[in-house]
């Protein structure tokens, strides 16, 4: 990563196949380079029917920790 001025990435784990997730956290191993790594995954609550009815509200953002 040449990018100096990076204090903190955020890796989000939502959605996708296995093998994306995988690739994710394989990425994020390589990274660091001193940098403060948060992973991290959206979830909504709601039930089925109310995602379908109404898909644009805003989830919670849960902290994967190490």
């Amino acid at each position: 990563m040449k990018e100096k001025n990076i204090g903190e990435i955020v890796v989000n784990l939502t959605g996708g196949t296995s093998l994306l997730g995988y690739m994710v956290e394989r990425i994020r191993g390589k990274v660091r380079y001193g940098k403060t790594v948060r992973t991290i995954m959206a979830i909504n609550r709601r039930s089925y029917d109310e995602q379908r009815e109404n898909p644009y509200v805003l989830g919670e953002v849960l902290e994967i920790p190490e």
